[in-house]
């Protein structure tokens, strides 16, 4: 009761008459900061739905991202070991190849080396080979130098092939010369 009395009592400075008309413009009112209540809840609804679906979205996209990116990273450290492998394998070679040019050998030792280049070579050509398209891009320049390798073993299988003519003509020609030599001096004891 007391807060009627209130509530009815003139405010301080206030004419009754104004009070009253306060009274019906909030009444009027009313209804129009309840809808301006209900939009700016609408309002802030949707903006927090849009900014959860924004981030939502690209925490969806950083994880794709991540996933594809040490995807990447394992392609990377597969092939860095893959040719790493090769280039110790093309060193082998390389070595063979040196060995087999510098050094002398008999036909048997040349031949063994040339089967040891040639199926260390073949080795690393079918490795190439299983390879799809896709995965043997990193690998071009490899099948490039085992070409390569491939020519100078039939240079070397050539000059190999004149130096054993050579000294086989040289060896014939050394023992025509002794032979002459032996029927100069048995025509001269003669003479």
């Amino acid at each position: 009761m007391e807060d009627e009395q209130k509530q009815q009592a003139p405010l301080e400075g206030q004419s009754p008459g104004e009070n009253e008309q306060k009274k019906q413009k909030a009444l009027k009112n009313k209804p129009e900061r309840r809808r301006m209540l209900l939009l700016f809840m609408l309002s802030f609804f949707v903006l927090l739905v849009g900014i959860g679906s924004a981030g939502a979205f690209t925490l969806l996209t950083a994880q794709r991202g991540v996933a594809l990116l040490e995807q990447k990273a394992s392609t990377y450290d597969r092939v860095l070991q893959k040719q790493a492998e090769m280039n110790f394998q093309l060193e082998e070679l390389f070595k063979d190849l040196h060995s087999l040019r510098t050094k002398s050998r008999t036909s048997s030792e040349y031949k063994y080396m040339q089967k040891r280049i040639t199926q260390n070579r073949m080795l690393m050509e079918e490795e190439l080979s299983m390879m799809n398209e896709e995965e043997r891009k990193p690998y071009v320049i490899y099948a490039e130098i085992l070409e390569v390798v491939k020519a100078t073993q039939g240079e070397l299988d050539e000059l190999d092939a004149v130096r054993r003519d050579r000294l086989y003509n040289m060896d014939q020609l050394e023992k025509c010369r002794k032979k002459y030599q032996e029927l100069s001096k048995s025509k001269n004891g003669k003479n």
